[in-house]
């Protein structure tokens, strides 16, 4: 079972976890909640998601999700 984390330090919105997994109600997803520097989220609202339809394209849109948020 795929499953991809990322703490990513933002330039405006302190630290943020990035996680992509295949969910049994979504399937493969992407998910960005607010975090602490170890990766502990301190906020379970989701700020941002994306779906995708195979495990290739969810690895690849985890990545964009990562070069998204380095820049916010």
């Amino acid at each position: 079972m795929m499953k991809l984390r990322n703490v990513v330090n933002t330039r405006n919105h302190g630290y943020v976890a990035i996680d992509t997994c295949y969910t049994f109600d979504h399937g493969f997803e992407t998910m960005v909640f607010k975090c602490d520097k170890n990766g502990n989220i301190i906020d379970w609202s989701d700020l941002d998601v994306d779906m995708y339809d195979n495990a290739e394209k969810a690895e690849e849109g985890h990545k964009e999700m990562i070069e998204k948020w380095k820049n916010k």
